[in-house]
């Protein structure tokens, strides 16, 4: 066994890692910052170096902050008629879709020399079952956004395409370590009756009859009837093929369109709750401009003269 493969296979998996989870990290600290209104800059960067435990802290700074504004928050507009909104719901239903097209196609594929392709599909595994939670992710962070751009949905559909960046680059990784491993067993002899011995089973001298989709020159044999004794299982492993079917390569494209979108949605979130309340009080008005904001004044008119008593006459404006 090629032990350097598989500990390449593990450095790989552990770039993935750290790819997925600081795209995810910088999204959702910004969004949290948004929606806490400090620092943006402070919230990415402890997204991306805290994978975890930061994302945790500043939603709770973020949650905390906001309550104690709670009625004070600029309202957000209806977004589902406007252009942006369109746009925004028709990206989120194309990547939908291609979630949902994962489920007809092959995660997997394995060449058997002798023996018919196997393919492995979505349907009647534990893959059909993330296929249908992904989808219904998808629509519940969708809702959100008939109302207004929705930082949360930006930051919880983000965790969903950072999720499969993550397996899908996995699962790419792995085509040559599993093809490696099978060369190795395939370079073991391992019958049928040492498979029975090894359950305490007697192979006894019956023939078995191989079906007409099995080539018996493969497994090195003269004839389709053979004994179990004369039968190498490990044979045809050593000429297996193993591909990655077109789901992972779609979920790729997925998880790379969601993040992006996620990103988008969160900007275009972050500028609207930045702008100042059309009906807000002077106050509101007067910290939305910025603490340095001058105070204006009115100038006096050309015309106008001091009186005696110290205030101003004349006929200017």
């Amino acid at each position: 066994m090629n032990l350097g493969m598989w500990a390449n296979f593990a450095i790989q998996s552990g770039l993935i890692a750290v790819l997925a989870a600081s795209l995810f990290g910088a999204i959702a600290g910004f969004g949290l910052a948004s929606i806490g209104r400090f620092s943006r800059t402070l919230g990415v960067a402890a997204g991306i170096l805290v994978p975890v435990l930061g994302v945790a802290i500043l939603a709770a700074v973020a949650v905390a902050r906001r309550e104690r504004r709670s009625g004070h928050d600029t309202a957000l507009p209806w977004q589902w008629k406007s252009r942006s909104g369109i746009v925004s719901l028709a990206s989120l239903a194309a990547l939908t879709g291609v979630v949902a097209v994962t489920a007809f196609v092959d995660w997997f594929v394995v060449r058997i020399p002798g023996v018919s392709r196997i393919s492995v599909g979505a349907w009647g595994t534990v893959l059909g079952g993330a296929v249908v939670v992904t989808i219904a992710l998808m629509i519940l962070g969708g809702l959100p956004l008939l109302r207004r751009p929705s930082r949360g949905s930006a930051i919880l559909l983000a965790w969903v395409g950072s999720t499969w960046m993550f397996l899908a680059g996995v699962a790419v990784a792995l085509r040559a370590p599993v093809v490696e491993l099978a060369s190795s067993l395939g370079a073991l002899k391992f019958t049928v009756a040492d498979a029975l011995g090894a359950l305490n089973l007697d192979a006894g001298a019956v023939g078995i009859d191989l079906p007409p989709t099995v080539d018996p020159a493969m497994l090195g044999l003269s004839g389709a009837r053979v004994e179990p004794g004369a039968v190498d299982l490990a044979a045809p492993i050593q000429g297996l093929q193993f591909e990655i079917g077109p789901a992972w390569y779609c979920l790729l494209l997925f998880s790379a369109g969601l993040l992006l979108w996620s990103f988008l949605v969160v900007r275009q979130a972050d500028r609207i709750a930045r702008r100042p309340s059309p009906g807000g009080s002077g106050m509101d008005r007067q910290a939305a401009a910025g603490p340095e904001a001058p105070i204006p004044v009115r100038p006096l008119s050309w015309s106008q003269e001091r009186s005696s008593d110290g205030s101003y006459w004349g006929t200017g404006n």
